[in-house]
């Protein structure tokens, strides 16, 4: 990776943010949101995770895409088995591939469930790994950014890496996410601009790793 084309990338991101209209900040209260209200231990799981995802984002719903409708789903067959699923993926002393993977079976298994009851059933849509990186972006988000395979490989060749990615290697999406917001850290100029356009929004914790994402979408 070039350090260069990398502070450009940061460059373009600190323009962007410093437009009258940026409205990026969208992300922060989405996350807001949802670590106002999640608790993983409450009685009314359904109640919880509605609250938690309460605003409408086209993150979990757009045409042909309704990860949150599936999962509320899930919790009413079986609240319990949901419950567990989250445990595992949000247990940081485990391999994070094998979270994932198990996530991802367990919402197939359900699905499977669902398909003998009804066929007219939509798919979950946890497959491509975009909503896990949500749940895992708000509940951590010092340590994960949000997913977009497209985004991260376009932005890759832009910073010159040598190496193409392949959609299925999470451990590299997250290295490299990681050094992105080490090094996002040390800007700022841009930080501070952030933190204007976040005031009133979040608990005082920009959350850069947040703005990784971002900054992969700038390279489509």
């Amino acid at each position: 990776m070039n350090l260069q084309k990398i502070n450009q990338s940061f460059e373009a991101y600190h323009n962007l943010i410093k437009s009258p209209n940026y409205d990026g900040w969208r992300l922060w209260e989405l996350l807001h949101q949802f670590q106002s209200n999640w608790d993983i231990d409450t009685t009314n799981f359904r109640e919880m995770f509605d609250k938690s995802f309460a605003i409408n984002s086209p993150l979990w719903i757009r045409d042909d895409y309704y990860p949150k409708q599936a999962m509320q789903r899930y919790i009413d067959l079986n609240d319990d088995i949901v419950r567990s699923m989250f445990k595992d993926l949000y247990n940081e002393n485990k391999d994070i591939d094998g979270r994932i993977s198990r996530f991802v079976y367990q919402c197939d298994e359900i699905y499977k469930l669902e398909r003998k009851a009804s066929q007219k059933v939509l798919p979950h849509d946890h497959s491509d790994k975009k909503m896990i990186f949500i749940y895992l972006a708000f509940r951590y988000p010092e340590v994960y950014t949000l997913h977009d395979f497209q985004s991260f490989k376009t932005y890759l060749n832009q910073i010159g890496s040598p190496k193409a990615p392949i959609a299925s290697d999470i451990l590299r999406y997250i290295k490299v996410s990681k050094t992105i917001g080490t090094l996002l850290k040390k800007q700022g100029g841009l930080l501070a601009t952030l933190d204007q356009k976040l005031e009133n929004i979040t608990d005082g914790n920009r959350y850069p790793m947040l703005a990784v994402y971002e900054i992969y979408n700038l390279a489509r």
